[in-house]
């Protein structure tokens, strides 16, 4: 009694609630959402993407439209820095973005995004054309990080007492042993100050010459001329797929929320209806629907429930059907006895047997047991053919009488 009583106090309060605020659990007439991704295409500049939407009015009306969303440059390249780890289908996309930017010399930044020249955390050089230098690298003794071969050799041969030392190349240099007096080869390590960063170059090179100036922003037409020859290579379905969720269900990307809000207004102003924030799920689609450019359903499809038959009158059968059926079924004749039929073996008798000899060894079949399944089996075809028996008379009973007059 308390669980009822539970259940009808709850069911009193949601119904008090409903009546005093009519409009809990409906805060919007009518929502709009992206279905798919229908196109997209690189226009030098920016990429236009193309999608079908659709809205969702009251009274199961909807409107179907093609809505275009456009994506700059640098927008193009976040979009592949992301869908690099969340959507493995946009692979081609993802590596053709990517490789045009490292192929360029620049690099993403991970905090903002965007495209700056030089590689991370680094910047300008102002040693020899931009390098720093070591004498015998990765070997005791070497030369601190200078500016140039020349003044790492001379330090190198300084701290080691060895003379006649001189360059070959930036990266070679030769010197004489103090203690034999045979000339060996140097190697000099040469580094470019960009790639390091000014942390680095303060801890382990201050003497380097290096310094660091932060990177710059690549800007818009370079990006767009260094994209453009990349995009191009790309196929209609790799570009597509760099739009589109694992799911393949358009990705909510700000522009096309934009766009799906311009849709959402224009909606509003016409009809004078509230619209929903935008609808991100695409799954609820109509299968008739199709990309048209504004396709609108007018009225709902209503049904007459009249000529419907409730499921009681569907239970019942008609009285002039039923007594159709039991006036037949009265008149029928009775059937003759009819005997089963025999499959070859008398039911009361053994099983007739098969014995093979071979070496003084005999195997008689059927045994014992197999002989009794035999029988079971046996028994079990007679009612089988007792059956589709009855059923065949009573097949060629009611073909000869005809089916009765209503």
């Amino acid at each position: 009694m308390s669980v009822q009583h539970g259940r009808k106090g709850r069911a009193f309060v949601l119904a008090l609630l409903y009546v005093l605020i009519p409009n809990v659990g409906e805060a919007f007439d009518f929502s709009v959402n992206a279905r798919e991704v229908t196109g997209a295409r690189w226009n030098g500049q920016a990429a236009d993407v193309e999608y079908s939407a659709q809205a969702k009015l009251p009274g199961g009306n909807r409107r179907y439209k093609k809505i275009r969303a456009q994506y700059s440059a640098n927008r193009i390249v976040q979009i592949a820095k992301k869908s690099r780890a969340l959507n493995p289908g946009a692979a081609a996309f993802n590596f053709a973005i990517i490789g045009a930017i490292s192929a360029a010399g620049w690099f993403i930044d991970d905090l903002t995004g965007q495209v700056l020249t030089g590689n991370p955390g680094t910047g300008s050089g102002s040693g020899q054309a931009g390098h720093f230098y070591i004498a015998n690298p990765g070997y005791t003794p070497s030369s601190e990080y200078l500016p140039s071969p020349e003044a790492a050799l001379e330090q190198w041969c300084g701290m080691t007492g060895h003379s006649n030392c001189y360059l070959v190349s930036p990266t070679m240099g030769k010197y004489t042993h103090s203690g034999n007096g045979i000339e060996y080869n140097l190697t000099i390590g040469e580094y470019s100050c960009t790639n390091y960063s000014q942390d680095w170059l303060d801890t382990y090179a201050p003497n380097s010459g290096c310094t660091v100036a932060p990177p710059e922003p690549v800007t818009e037409e370079e990006l767009q001329e260094a994209l453009t020859e990349a995009i191009e290579e790309l196929s209609p379905a790799e570009l597509r797929q760099a739009f589109e969720t694992i799911a393949n269900n358009p990705e909510m990307f700000p522009e096309l929320a934009t766009a799906l809000q311009d849709w959402t207004q224009a909606i509003e102003d016409e009809t004078g209806l509230d619209g929903s924030e935008i609808d991100e799920d695409p799954t609820d689609e109509s299968e008739d629907a199709q990309d048209v450019l504004d396709v609108r359903v007018v009225e709902p499809v209503q049904i007459d429930e009249t000529d419907v038959p409730t499921e009681r009158e569907m239970d019942e059968l008609p009285d002039d059907l039923y007594k159709d059926i039991t006036n037949y079924a009265d008149n029928l004749p009775d059937l003759p006895s009819i005997p089963r039929p025999g499959i070859g073996l008398d039911h009361s008798s053994s099983c007739e047997t098969l014995t093979l000899s071979w070496r003084g060894t005999s195997v008689v079949f059927p045994s014992t047991d197999q002989c009794q399944k035999l029988n079971a089996m046996k028994s079990i075809m007679e009612w089988f053919l007792s059956v589709v028996t009855l059923f065949g008379c009573w097949y060629i009973i009611l073909g000869k009488r005809g089916v009765p007059n209503a």
